[in-house]
């Protein structure tokens, strides 16, 4: 998954969900900064992992936002999800990078 990422108005406010629900954000933070603080981190895993994360974002997102007849996987397909996992995972490593983690 070394590709350029292309951002989708649905990723965009998924990964804003995220970012500021602390539960959420900290999971995907506690992922990848022990894999990277041991130097095992590896990136395709590291974003399928946060794949469980967003899935579970996504769900209360849907709860919390939409309609009772709101599918959670139709309001963010798989596509916005890999995305969204995609940017907070490389936002974190360039955190990790500069220190701040």
């Amino acid at each position: 998954m070394t590709t350029m990422i292309t951002e989708t108005i649905e990723s965009r406010e998924l990964e804003l969900y995220i970012d500021n629900t602390e539960h959420l954000h900290s999971a995907i933070v506690k992922l990848v900064t022990g894999k990277w603080s041991k130097g095992v981190f590896d990136l395709d895993k590291g974003i399928k992992g946060a794949m469980y994360t967003v899935n579970r974002g996504a769900k209360e997102y849907c709860r919390e936002f939409g309609c009772f007849n709101d599918s959670w996987n139709k309001m963010f397909t798989m596509k916005d999800r890999e995305l969204c996992a995609e940017s907070l995972v490389r936002g974190i490593i360039e955190e990790c990078k500069i220190g701040n983690y």
